[in-house]
C-alpha cells in the first residue's frame, strides 16, 4: 500500500458517531477460562503500526511501494501507480527532511529508526529494494519510454564488489544493498543490539511490481525470480548482520498467497512439490536454498491482509462514513477470519477459497511442513473503521487474535484519517490504565459460547502471577452482554477492576469494578459495542513447604546415586517437581526422587528441587554430589555386537574392531539375520541368509585383506565347536539349518573390520554382528565402531557390549552424524541429529543429542584425543560422552532425533 504519509499527525477530532447508545436488549453467554491450558508465550511484537499511532507501540515498520523504488544513497524514490510514476524528494519531504540533508545517504531510514526508538518501538523493520533498480534522480515523472533499464534508474547490485563504506559512491553504476546493511549496522550496531536495525523486509508487494511499479519492473515477475531475489537479498543481509531477521516474500493479499498473482511459472513451478498454494512453494523453495547456503535465509514468512469480507455492499476497510450498520457489523466479525474454523467471510475468498480458511492456521500448517521454525508476520493489515467503535472493536479483537495464534510480529497500516479507535484498542493491551499497564506475556485458553456475540482473549504475566488479563468485546449493535465466567485451577481469584471504550468516545475509562468472586464463577454486563479489559487479581500465593530436602551424598563412577526431596502443598495443588544441576534444569528430571543409575564425573556438583504447586514454587537447600574415581581395573570387553539394517553396496553392514596387546585371541564371530526372525525377537524384515568376512587391515598397503569368510555356520568343519563355544559364552543357539554366518578364528593384534551383507545382490533385511572373546589371555578389544543406516523402528542401530567382572571400566562412545558430512569424510544423506543412549538391561542410564551441551564436553574433547579419534565439530549435532561402567551387558542405542534417518558412525573407545 501507497502511506498517506508515513507519520500522520493525529488530531484530537471530535466526532459524531452513528452508533446509538445500546437499548434495554441483553444476551447471555458464557465464558471459560483455564490459566493452566494452552499456554504460549505472545510475541511482544504484535503491537506494531507502520506510522506513529499516538498509542504505545513495540514495533514499526518503514515500508510501502514508495520504498521498493528508494535510493538509498541520494533519497530518490518513485511513486509509482500511486502518482504518476513519478521519482522525487517525497520521502524527505514529508519527514520535514529539507535543504542539503536531503542528499545525506540514508536519511530516510535513519529518521525512520530514530522516530520508532523515540516513540518507545525495540524492533523496526526496514526495506531492502530487490526489484533490479532504483530512482536515480527527482527529476519528475518517468515516461513509458524511460522503463528500466534507462538513464532513470539505477541497477541494484547484493554484492559490493570493493570495500564496503558508509560514504557509497554515487558515481559506481549501481546501488549495493549490502552496503545499505553495513551503513546501518555501522551507525546503529548489530541487530543483536538494543540500537540496531531488527529486521528486513525482502521489498514490498512483489507480487504487484508490475501493476504499481511498471516502470522500474514491467514485466510480471514470476516465480523463480521473486525466490532467487529474496536468496541474494538474504544473503545480503545475513553476510553482513548474522543476527538480523528476514522477512518475506511480502505479498500483497490473498491472490498473492494463491498463486503468485497468477505469475506464469506457477503451473510449471508447482509440480516441483506437493504445493496447495504458492506459500508452500515459497517456504520450500526458501527452506532448500538455505540448506544449500547453510544458514537460514527466511525468518518470517511476511503476508499483508487488508479485509475482503463485505457488509451492506461495502468492502469493511473502504468505508469512511459510519451509517452503514451492515457494514459496521461485519467489520467486527471480519478477524474471525484469522482464526475461527466456524466462521467464513462474505467475500469472494470466502465463496471460492474456503479451503484456505481459516488463515493463520493454514500458513502454520504450511510452515510446519515446508520450513519448520519459520516465524509469520503481518507487516500490514486493516479492517476499516479508523475512526468509529466497530474499527475498535475488531482491532481489538485482532490484537487478541495475534497473541492467541503465535503470530511473531504484526503492524498495522492506517487507511483514513483519525484513527482513534485504532488508538484506543492498543491502548485497551498497552496502557489500559493510563499507568502503562499491559495485557500478559502469556495467552492461555479462554472461549466463549457465541463468537458472534463476543470475543474472549486470556493471558497472564510473568511479573504477577496473581493476575488474569481478559480483553472482552461486546460486537452487538442493541444488546448487551450478560457474560458468566469460569475459571478453571487452583488459584483463586477475588475481584475484578475493569478499563473499557464504547460507542460514546475512544476514551478508556475505568468501569465499576467486580467486588467479590466466589469459587472462580462471576457474572459480568458489558453494554453493547464495549471493549473490555477485565484485570482479575488473587491473593498472594503461599508456597509448597519442603519437609525433607536432599542429603549430599558421594558414589563412585559408575554406581547408582539417589536424591529425594519431601513436600507439601498449602492449599490443593498438585506438586510437580524440577531437578537442577548447578542452577540448570536437568531434562527429565520431575520426580520427588531423582536416581542417577551411573553416576559420572560430570553428574558431580551441586543439585537443588524446585517443587511447584501449579501456581508459585519453592526451591529446596543445594545437595552436593562428588563423583570418585573408579579403582584401577583389568577388566576388558569380552563382547561386542551391533544390530542395524543391512543394505546393498555402500549400505552394507560393517562394524570394525581393534585389538591391541601381544599373542593371539580365539574370536567366535557372527552374522545372524534369519534367527532374529525367530522367538524371542520375532523381528519382521531380518536378513535371509547372512554372509560373513573378517577383514584384517595391512599395516604395509592400508588395504583390508581377507581372513574368513563363511555363509553357513553348520557348513562349517568345526561346526561342533562353533555350537559349544556359543553355548560356553552365553550366546543364543543359531539353530541347525538356520542359515546363518559363524566362524571360530584365532586372531592377533590388529584393525579388523566384519563385513555382513544378504546372498545375491539384492538382499537387505535387520542383521546383527556379533564378536565374542573366547580366551582367558591375549590381545583386547580397544575399538569398536560400526558405520551404517540408521532408521526407524526395527531399524535403529544397537552397537552392544560385555564388560568383564574384573572393575569398572571407562569408555568413549559416539554417534556421528553430521560430522561425516565435512571433510575429509564429505558423505551424503548422513544422520543429521544423532541420538546416543546407552542401557543396562532395559534402563536407559545416560543419553545425549549434542556432544558440545552440558558439563561432560570438555572430557569429550580430552579423551577423543587420548584415544585418536576424529575430533567433533564445535556446534554439531553429534553425539558423544565418556562413561564409566562396572561390569555387566550394556547396548547403546543410536537413533534420529524426531525420527530423521540417515547414515551414521557409531563408535566405542577403551580409555587407558
Amino acid at each position: 500500500m501507497t502511506p498517506l504519509h508515513l507519520r500522520p499527525s493525529l488530531l484530537a477530532v471530535a466526532i459524531s458517531l452513528a452508533a446509538a447508545a445500546p437499548v434495554a436488549g441483553q444476551v447471555a453467554v458464557s465464558v471459560t477460562i483455564d490459566p493452566a491450558a494452552d499456554r504460549a508465550p505472545i510475541s511482544p511484537w504484535i503491537y506494531g503500526t507502520n506510522f506513529d499511532l499516538g498509542a504505545p507501540v513495540t514495533a514499526m515498520r518503514q515500508g510501502g511501494n514508495r520504498m521498493t523504488g528508494y535510493n538509498w544513497e541520494n533519497n530518490a524514490s518513485n511513486a509509482g501507480s500511486d502518482y504518476l510514476h513519478n521519482s522525487d524528494n517525497y520521502l524527505t519531504w514529508q519527514a520535514g527532511i529539507t535543504g542539503s540533508a536531503e542528499n545525506t545517504p540514508g536519511i530516510v531510514v535513519t529518521d525512520f529508526h530514530d522516530d520508532a526508538r523515540s516513540l518507545g518501538a525495540s524492533y523496526s523493520v526496514v526495506t531492502l529494494q530487490l526489484a533490479g533498480y532504483v530512482a536515480r534522480d527527482k527529476s519528475g515523472v518517468v515516461t513509458t519510454a524511460q522503463v528500466a533499464p534507462s538513464s532513470r534508474w539505477v541497477p541494484i547490485s547484493f554484492a559490493k564488489p570493493t570495500a564496503l563504506s558508509t560514504t557509497p559512491d554515487t558515481t559506481d553504476g549501481a546501488v549495493h544493498m549490502d552496503e545499505f546493511v553495513h551503513f546501518l549496522v555501522q551507525r546503529y550496531g548489530s541487530a543483536s543490539t538494543a540500537t540496531g536495525v531488527r529486521g528486513y523486509c525482502l521489498d514490498n508487494e512483489p507480487d504487484l511490481w508490475s501493476n504499481t511499479h511498471a516502470r522500474l519492473h514491467p514485466g510480471q515477475p514470476t516465480c523463480a525470480e521473486l525466490v532467487a531475489r529474496n536468496v541474494d537479498g538474504a544473503k545480503a543481509i545475513k553476510r553482513v548482520d548474522p543476527a538480523a531477521e528476514t522477512f518475506g516474500f511480502v505479498s500483497y493479499g490473498f491472490a498473492g498467497y494463491n498463486d503468485f498473482q497468477g505469475a506464469p511459472d506457477w503451473a510449471a513451478e508447482r509440480t516441483k512439490g506437493s504445493y496447495r498454494w504458492f506459500v508452500d512453494y515459497y517456504l520450500d523453495q526458501m527452506k532448500k536454498a538455505s540448506d544449500t547456503a547453510g544458514v537460514r535465509l527466511l525468518d518470517a514468512i511476511d503476508l499483508h491482509n487488508y479485509s475482503e469480507a463485505q457488509g451492506g455492499g461495502v468492502r469493511v476497510n473502504d468505508a469512511t462514513t459510519w451509517d452503514n450498520i451492515d457494514c459496521n457489523k461485519a467489520r467486527m466479525q471480519a478477524p474471525r477470519t484469522y482464526w475461527d474454523p466456524t466462521y467464513i467471510e462474505n467475500s469472494w475468498i470466502g465463496q471460492w477459497f474456503s479451503s484456505f480458511l481459516p488463515l493463520l492456521p493454514n500458513v502454520r500448517s504450511s510452515i510446519d511442513t515446508f520450513y519448520p521454525g519459520t516465524k509469520l508476520a503481518l507487516t500490514e493489515y486493516n479492517f476499516g473503521g479508523e475512526s468509529h467503535i466497530s474499527g475498535g472493536i475488531a482491532q481489538a479483537d485482532t490484537l487478541g487474535i495475534f497473541a492467541d495464534q503465535g503470530v511473531y510480529l504484526a503492524t498495522w497500516w492506517q487507511l483514513h484519517t483519525n484513527p482513534t479507535y485504532i488508538a484506543a484498542a492498543f491502548r485497551l493491551y498497552r496502557d489500559y490504565d493510563g499507568d502503562g499497564s499491559t495485557y500478559g506475556d502469556t495467552t492461555v485458553s479462554a472461549s466463549v459460547n457465541d463468537r458472534a456475540t463476543c470475543s474472549v482473549h486470556a493471558s497472564v504475566d510473568a511479573a504477577d502471577p496473581t493476575r488474569l488479563h481478559v480483553i472482552l468485546l461486546n460486537k452487538s449493535y442493541d444488546q448487551s452482554a450478560t457474560a458468566s465466567f469460569t475459571i478453571a485451577g487452583t488459584r483463586r481469584y477475588t475481584s475484578a477492576r475493569i478499563f473499557a471504550f464504547d460507542s460514546a468516545g475512544a476514551t478508556i475509562t475505568e468501569r465499576a469494578a467486580v467486588s467479590s468472586i466466589t469459587n472462580n464463577t462471576f457474572t459480568y454486563t458489558l453494554p453493547a459495542l464495549t471493549a473490555a479489559h477485565l484485570v482479575l487479581s488473587a491473593p498472594a500465593d503461599t508456597p509448597p513447604t519442603i519437609t525433607t530436602h536432599p542429603a549430599s551424598t558421594s558414589v563412585t563412577a559408575g554406581g547408582s546415586a539417589t536424591l529425594t526431596v519431601v513436600a507439601t502443598a498449602a492449599g490443593s495443588g498438585t506438586l510437580t517437581y524440577q531437578w537442577r544441576l548447578d542452577g540448570v534444569d536437568i531434562a527429565g528430571a520431575t520426580s520427588a526422587a531423582y536416581t542417577l543409575p551411573s553416576a559420572q564425573a560430570f553428574h558431580a556438583g551441586s543439585y537443588t528441587c524446585v517443587v511447584h504447586d501449579g501456581t508459585t514454587s519453592t526451591t529446596s537447600n543445594a545437595a552436593t554430589l562428588t563423583v570418585t574415581p573408579a579403582p584401577a581395573s583389568s577388566a576388558r570387553l569380552l563382547n561386542i555386537s551391533t544390530r542395524a539394517l543391512c543394505l546393498t553396496g555402500d549400505g552394507v553392514l560393517i562394524p570394525g574392531f581393534v585389538l591391541s596387546g601381544d599373542g593371539s585371541r580365539r574370536m567366535l564371530i557372527r552374522a545372524v539375520g534369519q534367527r532374529l526372525a525367530q522367538a524371542p525377537w520375532n523381528l519382521a524384515g531380518t536378513l535371509p541368509d547372512p554372509q560373513l568376512t573378517l577383514k584384517r587391515r595391512n599395516p604395509a598397503t592400508q588395504a583390508y585383506d581377507d581372513v574368513v569368510s563363511n555363509g553357513d555356520w553348520g557348513a562349517n568343519a568345526n561346526a561342533a565347536a562353533i555350537a559349544s563355544t556359543a553355548a560356553s559364552v552365553y550366546a543364543f543357539g543359531l539353530g541347525a539349518g538356520s542359515g546363518d554366518a559363524a566362524v571360530l578364528v584365532d586372531v592377533a593384534a590388529g584393525s579388523y573390520t566384519v563385513h555382513a551383507s544378504g546372498a545375491g545382490t539384492a538382499a537387505t533385511g535387520i542383521a546383527i554382528v556379533e564378536v565374542y572373546d573366547t580366551s582367558a589371555s591375549g590381545p583386547a578389544i580397544v575399538n569398536l565402531s560400526n558405520r551404517g543406516h540408521v532408521g526407524v523402528g526395527g531399524e535403529v542401530m544397537i552397537p552392544g557390549f560385555v564388560i568383564s567382572d574384573e572393575g569398572a571400566l571407562t569408555l568413549l562412545i559416539r554417534a556421528v552424524g553430521p560430522r561425516l558430512g565435512t571433510t575429509p569424510f564429505n558423505l551424503s544423506g548422513v544422520l543429521a541429529d544423532p541420538v546416543l543412549t546407552i542401557y543396562r538391561g532395559q534402563e536407559p542410564i545416560l543419553s545425549n543429542d549434542d556432544w558440545g551441551s552440558g558439563p561432560g564436553a570438555a572430557a569429550t574433547v580430552s579423551t577423543a584425543a587420548a584415544v585418536y579419534a576424529f575430533s567433533l565439530q564445535s556446534g554439531s549435532a553429534d553425539a558423544a560422552f565418556v562413561v564409566t561402567l562396572p561390569p555387566g551387558g550394556y547396548t547403546v542405542q543410536v537413533t534420529g532425533k524426531g525420527g530423521a534417518t540417515g547414515t551414521a558412525l557409531a563408535e566405542l573407545y577403551v580409555v587407558p
